[in-house]
């Protein structure tokens, strides 16, 4: 997925991937996959301008990176 981030202090991290870069479907399959994130703490996700806000615990910042970046949208399960 093409992203930009937009903040990103420790345990903290905002993307935006632009407005409707994925649907409401694929909005709840993210949030899905994200939250089960061994040291993520919440997770909101907008399809409406593609933001994704992750905040955790641990060193996990640079898995999430490479799952947001690797991530094809297009393959991910709907209505999980």
């Amino acid at each position: 997925m093409k992203f930009q981030i937009v903040y990103d202090k420790p345990g903290r991290l905002r993307v935006r991937a632009g407005g409707f870069a994925f649907d409401k479907n694929k909005e709840c399959a993210i949030f899905m996959v994200l939250r089960n994130f061994e040291g993520v703490t919440s997770v909101q996700v907008h399809a409406e301008n593609g933001g994704i806000l992750i905040t955790y615990q641990n060193d996990i910042r640079k898995k999430l990176l490479e799952f947001l970046e690797n991530c094809d949208t297009r393959k991910l399960k709907e209505n999980l």
